[in-house]
């Protein structure tokens, strides 16, 4: 059943464009592209030109990018933590289960796994068969100021 309603789909991470790439630097590249397109000579003095400020926007776009993501790390931890795990060699993956001494590599049967896991886990309790009982606490002005002053008279050194 779950396979006939619940479609597969492979996601995409990358958009294509660089989180710390500005407007700015997106088009010096286009427009680097663009002149090699004209020319076909890297050695051109247009392309070296073209070549020379996307570099220089590239690097300066990257540069601010990286100051404000350490100015704001206060404030925004989650965008820090993302761009240095984009930024990891290695990836952090679920590596393959050995259940009743069988090895199981297929993501879709490790989800399943841990599906029934967290639902042997969490389950729905009956909540009629609980019992509470509540106790009955009256407090009068009285009472209340005069642990108050006890309290008072050990916290503080007079």
């Amino acid at each position: 059943m779950e396979s006939r309603y619940v479609p597969v789909k492979n996601v995409k991470c990358k958009n294509g464009k660089s989180m710390w790439l500005s407007h700015k630097a997106l088009k010096a590249v286009k427009h680097r592209h663009k002149i090699f397109q004209k020319y076909r000579n890297s050695s051109h003095p247009a392309c070296k030109n073209a070549n020379a400020e996307a570099s220089k926007t590239i690097h300066r776009s990257r540069r601010n990018f990286e100051h404000r993501l350490g100015s704001k790390i206060k404030d925004d931890k989650k965008s820090f933590f993302a761009y240095a795990r984009c930024k990891a060699k290695t990836k952090i993956r679920v590596g393959p289960l050995v259940p009743d001494g069988k090895e199981i590599k297929d993501t879709t049967q490790i989800a399943e796994m841990f599906n029934d896991q967290f639902s042997s886990v969490f389950t729905a309790e009956n909540i009629t068969d609980i019992s509470i009982s509540l106790l009955k606490v009256t407090a009068t002005n009285y009472v209340i100021l005069s642990l108050l002053k006890k309290r008072c008279k050990k916290d503080c050194c007079v």
